[in-house]
Formats: structure tokens, C-alpha cells, sequence
């Protein structure tokens, strides 16, 4: 009897590990790798500490996630050894075939936009990527433009000077020995400072930015993951990016002092000129306020086409007015589909009417919602996404809406997976005719089956959570005896074999013979206690 208890229990602690796999130990500190020189993302300062987009992010999903992390800032050829020989937990990833073959590409946090920074005055520039054919290019040794230039048909392919650094491109750009630097839009404006105001960027191509873990190791940043989701709900990741990822606008020392100068010199050439010179005056500060809007545009444009969800607007029969690159991108549609289309086309058709519904009410109440639900596309693939919608209003009129939609389908099919899961533990937790109880690693009961509740006559719902040795049929003259064993049942490496008397509903006591197992985490610690009992027999 005791052997099958045995087998039993191991049948049992096999399906139940399943879902204790899917809760990894959230007070693990992890080891952030990332590149010293890429801000500004992730880069170290003139102090020689972490700085950057990147850097703040992973520290507020840690701090969120209740985990420490470590963060490992060096050259980038290091940190990729480190992060393939498992010495680095957790990186971001611009998404390739090869890195998506070779790592696990989980949730996208930006996109990032690689451009060739031209300089003024060249006879021709190119349209894109397949038209630098007879341009001298700068590209730094092995990063992910060096291959993608690289890679192209010779008739296509630019000259490429192949430089070790991203700095020693834009020294190679002020000496006139280049045409342009290839690399990463925002990092290029970053470390080029002033002298990118004057040059053409060229795009070239757009990658999702992605957490990034060794295949086969996604739980260990399973908490980061769901943090991420609660600081893109509460506004926390929306003032990361406008903080460390919004284009800057410099200032030159002559727009710093503009009013001083316009107004000392409006003064001594009003006495000279009069009229005409204000009118001059007035021209340029109206050229000055087209460019400062022209940059806010641009900044805003940057935020929209870079971010990592997808941006849309309607009009207030829901039909598209604006979409970003990346809804074109998930979608598979291309920008004039989608502007010739209305959001409830993208639906899965059984789920219209429920959302038709759900916005009209909110438009009634103007306030901004959340919906989640399938959509479907271009190539007929279905995908969940969830999305947060607020109306436009000018004065009392809704002019349209605005959207923020995100690709959920990991999350929703884990979420179903997980719920199988559990289902078919609860089956077996209650149907099976043995006693069968689970309690945490302190005593506290966990799960308790119907066999359990039959005999006892207590249900699950009356000790969830108590001590076992609190509990109403267990005999008084055990319950120290309990208590104090548990650490050792705990610390059991082996199934452990006990006899213990319950009170039944009835009045009788009832000996049960008990086979005891620890389940135990990832890290050898124990996360449950399984227990598998047999009424050996009936005593007045």
C-alpha cells in the first residue's frame, strides 16, 4: 500500500509542477548586461555609471517585480559572450533572424530606427536602403548595421569604411572622409550633438527592441514581464520614454539670449531704420517659431513611429485617420488599407457587436477605456490585442478617438494554458478516492480534496490558509507534534511515511497512513508540501 502511495504522490507532484514552474522566485537578483556605448539607451556617464533608457526601465521592472538586479554596463562584443555563456541573465535586443534563432525574444519596448546621417550638399542622396550604391558609409565593426550593409548585392552595397567604435565614425564624418555614418537614429543625434542639426537622415530599416533571455530560461524574468505591463498601465514607462527617449532640442547660444539681443538691437535700429527694421525683426521671430514647431513635430513623429505599440486615431464612425509603422507592421496592412477601413473590420466578427457596444457606451460617458479581443491579419492570422482608447473632444463635439493598442497574445494564450493546467489538477485533486491535501512550506493548507472534505466534514473554503495544526479534526494531543515537524518535512529530500489520526464528521477517529513529498523550485527550495493519505482503519 505504502509503494503506491509512493507512486502516487510522484504522479501527482509531476502535474502539479507544471504550474509551480510558471511562478518563479521573484526575490532572485538578476544580472543586466548592456552596451556602454549606446545612449541613449543604455551607456555610462562621465562618472562611469549606467545611464539610459534601458537602465532606468530594468531597474523599475525590478523594483516593481520586488527583485534586485545587478547591471553590467561594457563593451558589446563582452557583454554578448557573457549573455550566450549564461553569465548574464537579462539584455535588450534589437530583433534579427539569427538572434531570434539563437535567444528568446520575449516583450518589445521601442522600435528602433537605423538611418545613414548624410552630410549637406552631396549631388545626390539615396532613397533608402537599396540606393547607397557609390556613397562612402561608416559603419562600427560587427554591429547589426555593419551586417546589414554588408549584406547587400554588390551593385547595391555602398563602400563601407569599417571603424572600431561609433566614435571614431563621426571623427571619420568631421574629416570629410565619409559621406555619411550608419546607425541607430537616436544614438547617432545623441553623439554627434550639434553637428547632426544639418544633415539628411536616410532611413534604412526598423527593428523591434526586445527583453531578451537564453531559450529556456523566460521564467526567471517572468515577474519583470508582468511589470512591465503594470508601468505601461500606470503611465510609468510612458514618462521613461519621453524622459530618456524624446529627440532633444538644443539651443544655440544665439536662440539662448534671443530676447536680450532683439531687444538691444530693436532699440539702436528702430532710431536708424524705424519701421522696416522691426518688420525684419518681427519675420525672423516668426521663422524662429516655425522651426521650434517644426522640431516639436518632429520630436512628436519620432515618439509615435518609434514607439513599441500601435498608435491610431479615428474618425467618430471609426474609421482610421492616422496609423504609425507599427500597426502597418503587426497588422500586415499596409497604411492606405488601413486608412480605408474602420476598426471593427479588424475584429474577429462574434466579438463586433460586444465591442460596438462597449465604445458607444464609452462615448456616451467620455472617458477613456480598456477593451481586450481578437483581431485578425492580413494574412488571416489571428491575434489578441489590448488597447486603451480615449475620445478627441473640442468643445462639446467628439471629433474622433485615439488608440493605444498592444499585442497580448503571449499573455492570453499563457493565461489559457495555465488555466488548463490548473483544471486538470483540480480534477485530479477531486475525483481521486485518496485523502489528498497540499499545504505551503510553513504548514498552511493550501488545497484540501473532496475526500478530504467527506471524512473531515470541514470544507476547503472553512481552513484555506490555516495551519494544519489549527484545524478542527486533528487531535489536540498532536498538534505540537505537527507544528515542530513540519521544518523537517520540509527539509525532506525523500518521501516521508507517517500515521496520523483525524476526527471524523461522524465522531469516529480514523488512523490514515500519510506518504509526504516537497515540492520544490528551480533553486532547491521548498515551495509545497504533498501529501497523500489512506484510512488504515476506524477507532472509537
Amino acid at each position: 500500500m505504502r509503494r503506491e502511495l509512493v507512486l502516487l504522490t510522484g504522479g501527482l507532484v509531476f502535474a502539479l509542477a507544471a504550474t509551480a514552474a510558471a511562478q518563479p522566485d521573484s526575490s532572485r537578483s538578476l544580472v543586466y548586461g548592456g552596451d556602454q556605448q549606446f545612449p541613449p539607451y543604455e551607456y555610462l556617464d562621465a562618472q562611469g555609471q549606467p545611464e539610459g533608457f534601458n537602465i532606468h526601465l530594468i531597474r523599475a521592472l525590478a523594483r516593481e517585480a520586488g527583485m534586485s538586479i545587478e547591471v553590467r554596463l561594457g563593451p558589446r562584443e563582452e557583454r554578448m559572450r557573457d549573455f550566450e555563456a549564461g553569465q548574464t541573465d537579462v539584455m535588450f535586443l534589437s530583433y534579427t533572424e539569427e538572434r531570434a534563432a539563437r535567444f528568446q525574444l520575449l516583450d518589445q519596448t521601442w522600435t528602433l530606427s537605423q538611418v545613414v546621417m548624410m552630410r549637406p550638399g552631396l549631388p545626390r542622396y539615396p532613397r533608402g536602403l537599396n540606393d547607397l550604391w557609390g556613397l562612402r558609409i561608416a559603419v562600427d565593426q560587427d554591429s547589426v548595421n555593419h551586417q546589414l550593409l554588408a549584406a547587400l548585392p554588390e551593385s547595391r552595397r555602398p563602400a563601407l569604411k569599417v571603424v572600431a567604435t561609433r566614435e571614431e565614425q563621426i571623427r571619420a564624418f568631421e574629416r570629410g572622409e565619409v559621406d555619411g555614418v550608419a546607425g541607430n537614429h537616436l544614438t547617432m543625434r545623441f553623439l554627434m550633438g550639434p553637428l547632426a542639426d544639418n544633415t539628411i537622415e536616410v532611413p534604412l530599416i526598423s527593428r523591434p527592441y526586445h527583453l531578451a533571455v537564453l531559450r529556456g530560461r523566460e521564467n526567471i524574468v517572468a515577474p519583470l514581464r508582468v511589470a512591465l505591463d503594470r508601468l505601461k498601465n500606470n503611465g510609468e514607462f510612458d514618462r521613461l520614454v519621453e524622459q530618456y527617449l524624446s529627440s532633444p532640442v538644443r539651443q544655440s547660444w544665439l536662440e539662448r539670449y534671443a530676447f536680450i539681443l532683439a531687444f538691444g538691437g530693436a532699440l539702436a535700429l528702430l532710431v536708424v531704420a524705424g519701421g522696416t527694421v522691426w518688420n525684419r525683426l518681427l519675420h525672423r521671430q516668426v521663422r524662429a517659431r516655425t522651426k521650434a514647431v517644426e522640431r516639436t513635430e518632429r520630436r512628436y513623429r519620432d515618439l509615435v513611429d518609434n514607439a513599441s505599440d500601435m498608435i491610431y486615431r479615428t474618425d467618430p464612425f471609426g474609421r482610421f485617420t492616422f496609423v504609425n509603422p507599427v500597426a502597418t507592421r503587426i497588422l500586415g496592412f499596409g497604411e492606405r488599407e488601413l486608412l480605408s477601413m474602420k476598426y471593427f473590420e479588424l475584429m474577429r466578427p462574434d466579438w463586433v457587436p460586444q465591442a460596438m457596444s462597449f465604445y458607444e457606451k464609452a462615448a456616451k460617458t467620455r472617458e477613456s477605456t480598456y477593451l481586450e479581443f481578437p483581431v485578425r491579419k492580413k494574412d488571416g492570422e489571428e491575434i489578441w490585442v489590448g488597447q486603451h482608447v480615449r475620445p478627441i473632444i473640442t468643445g462639446d463635439r467628439i471629433e474622433g478617438f485615439q488608440g493605444i493598442a498592444r499585442d497580448i497574445t503571449d499573455r492570453v494564450h499563457a493565461q489559457s494554458e495555465l488555466r488548463a493546467e490548473r483544471d486538470f489538477v483540480s480534477a485530479i485533486l477531486d475525483t481521486a478516492p485518496s485523502l489528498i491535501m497540499v499545504l505551503d512550506a510553513q504548514g498552511h493548507i493550501v488545497r484540501f480534496n473532496r475526500a478530504c472534505e467527506e471524512l473531515s466534514g470541514v470544507t476547503m473554503s472553512d481552513i484555506a490558509g490555516r495551519p494544519f495544526w489549527d484545524v478542527p479534526f486533528v487531535l489536540d494531543d498532536d498538534r505540537a507534534d505537527i507544528r515542530d515537524g513540519m521544518p523537517r518535512l520540509a527539509a525532506a529530500v525523500e518521501p516521508v511515511t507517517l500515521d496520523r489520526v483525524w476526527l471524523g464528521k461522524d465522531g469516529a477517529r480514523h488512523v490514515i497512513a500519510w506518504t509526504v513529498m516537497a515540492l520544490r523550485g528551480q533553486h532547491g527550495q521548498t515551495s509545497y508540501l504533498i501529501g497523500l493519505g489512506a484510512v488504515r482503519n476506524n477507532t472509537k
